[in-house]
């Protein structure tokens, strides 16, 4: 009856130790899995953190930039009439005769829908001193401008007058409205 008690607290043992073991599992297995649910709310919480951070610096920019914008829409709200009449007043202040003969609307493919960029081609006619000062006022019209192109060319008639006639190619941006 010996052998048979040893026997049963041999399997009792085993038994237990079979139970404390499942336990332990158990339980390694419910600390991991509130370890992973701990890192996934945590990484959720920077990420809605790092969110919060971006929306805030995106208004600061917005509010930096307001003062900016206000002023870019402002230059780009030049109607056509307005354009002319600036780049006639500096071809004026220069001295030189100045007609304006073609504007044609110059594609530009990165600009936003709402801006357009016209083409001018100023024809100015002057001493050579008279068109080399239209031509540098042209450069720094009060315009988002950009001269693409200067042709000086002296007068055939006037070979005694010393007639020089200059055509600039100007881009100016605007955003007002060009019919088609």
């Amino acid at each position: 009856m010996k052998r048979s008690s040893l026997v049963t607290l041999a399997y009792i043992s085993l038994g237990l130790a079979l139970i404390l073991c499942g336990a332990a599992g158990y339980l390694m297995w419910d600390i991991s899995m509130n370890l992973a649910t701990r890192q996934a709310a945590n990484a959720n919480a920077v990420s809605q953190n790092a969110q919060a951070q971006n929306a805030v610096h995106i208004e600061a920019l917005a509010a930096d930039s307001a003062s900016d914008r206000a002023t870019l829409n402002t230059l780009l709200q030049n109607d056509v009439l307005h354009i002319i009449s600036t780049i006639q007043a500096a071809g004026k202040s220069a001295g030189t005769d100045t007609s304006i003969p073609s504007v044609t609307p110059g594609g530009l493919p990165q600009l936003p829908s709402n801006v357009t960029a016209l083409e001018f081609i100023v024809q100015s006619q002057g001493s050579f001193a008279q068109v080399f000062n239209a031509a540098k006022l042209f450069e720094t019209l009060p315009l988002p401008s950009q001269v693409e192109q200067l042709d000086f060319e002296r007068q055939q008639n006037a070979i005694e007058s010393k007639t020089w006639q200059l055509t600039a190619h100007i881009r100016v941006l605007t955003s007002a409205q060009i019919p088609s």
